[in-house]
This record gives C-alpha cells, sequence and structure tokens, in this order.
C-alpha cells in the first residue's frame, strides 16, 4: 500500500491568521497613521496615470505650517492628530472629484493627484479651494501644484509642484512677518541671524 504524499500546511499562533495578498499590499501601500496611501504608493502609481492622462492631471502638493511648533509644544500624540484631521480633510476634498487621489507624501507633506485638469484656471480653482479648507485646520498649510506637460517625466512634475508649493510657503512667511508689530519683527531677524551664527535652521 503506498502512502500518499503529504505537504505540510503552514501553522500560525492560536487567534492568528494568514495575511492574504490583498491584505499585504494594503499595508504596503497605505500609511498606517492616516489611512491615505503612502509615497511608496505615489511612487509606483504616478508615471502610470500620467501615461494614461498626459496633460490633463495636475500634481498638487501640502505642506503643513507650524507643524514642528505643534510637536514641540504638545507632544507628538497632538501632532498624530493633527496630520489625521488634515488626511481627513484632503480625502473628503478629493472624494468629491472622482479620480483624484490624496496621499501623505511624508512627515508632514502631502500631495493629491487631480484628473480632468485643462487649463490653469482648473488647478487654480482647485487649489484656491484646498488652501481655504487646509487654512482652517491648525495653523494652515501651503498648497501649490503644476500641470502635467505631455511629455513631462513624473520627476519633473514632481520638481514642479513642490517649486510652486515652495513659492507659498515662503510668501505666506512673508505675509505672516510683515504682518506683525515693528518690534516684533526686529526680534524675529535677531532671532533668525543667532540661529543662522548657531548653524540652527528658523523654526518653519
Amino acid at each position: 500500500m503506498s502512502v500518499a504524499a503529504h505537504r505540510p500546511t503552514p501553522e500560525t499562533p492560536r487567534g492568528h491568521s494568514i495575511l492574504s495578498v490583498e491584505q499585504l499590499l494594503h499595508e504596503r501601500n497605505i500609511d498606517q497613521l492616516t489611512g491615505l496611501r503612502n509615497r511608496l504608493s505615489f511612487t509606483e502609481r504616478l508615471p502610470h496615470i500620467l501615461e494614461k492622462n498626459p496633460g490633463e492631471t495636475a500634481l498638487i502638493m501640502i505642506d503643513l505650517d507650524g507643524f514642528k511648533k505643534i510637536n514641540d509644544t504638545y507632544g507628538h500624540s497632538v501632532g498624530d492628530k493633527h496630520l489625521i484631521k488634515s488626511a481627513t480633510y484632503l480625502r473628503q476634498s478629493t472624494d468629491e472629484r472622482p479620480g483624484d487621489e490624496a496621499y501623505r507624501f511624508g512627515g508632514d507633506e502631502f500631495a493629491i493627484v487631480a484628473r480632468g485638469i485643462h487649463r490653469q484656471e482648473d488647478l487654480d480653482t482647485l487649489i484656491a479651494r484646498i488652501q481655504s479648507g487646509i487654512d482652517t485646520i491648525g495653523e494652515g498649510g501651503s498648497v501649490g501644484g503644476a500641470r502635467h506637460i505631455p511629455g513631462q517625466s513624473a520627476e519633473e512634475l514632481i520638481a514642479a509642484a513642490d517649486q510652486a508649493m515652495y513659492e507659498v510657503k515662503e510668501n505666506r512667511k512673508k505675509q505672516a512677518f510683515e504682518a506683525l508689530p515693528r518690534r516684533k519683527q526686529i526680534a524675529a531677524k535677531v532671532g533668525n541671524t543667532l540661529l543662522r551664527y548657531a548653524d540652527v535652521d528658523p523654526p518653519r
């Protein structure tokens, strides 16, 4: 009598189950804190989105203002809640436009890939709406973006959107500084000069 070959089956500790392929992919591509797609997913998906929608896609970058101060003053648990609240708003914003996707780009930076953007006016309107909403959360954020140009690589689009966001951030800093009383402007200049001499970055 022959004995049938027996292939051992994987065992897991009691109360645990083997993750499915779908679950593993979900954990790989989703930011565990905010529930948004993560930077890895962004890096993999963006080139394919641009290939399918050349010249009709825009990338919007969002950088939260004053996030380091929130962490330093109130602790990381409060900072995490701030990130979650910001991510929830961005998810709701993309839900209003089928095809748009929100990502946590890293740290206090987020990204939105917006489809169906045919004109600069379309992008400007969307950025203004996101800027208005994100400014109701904490100290707000800086929002900038760029439209995809046919033939432009994903890396080039990221650089253009990041530059646009940086220019918004610098302008917001300038406006906030100019709104300060004269004596506080002087104190801020002196403080930043001392930090530069100490080789320390001024607070964001």
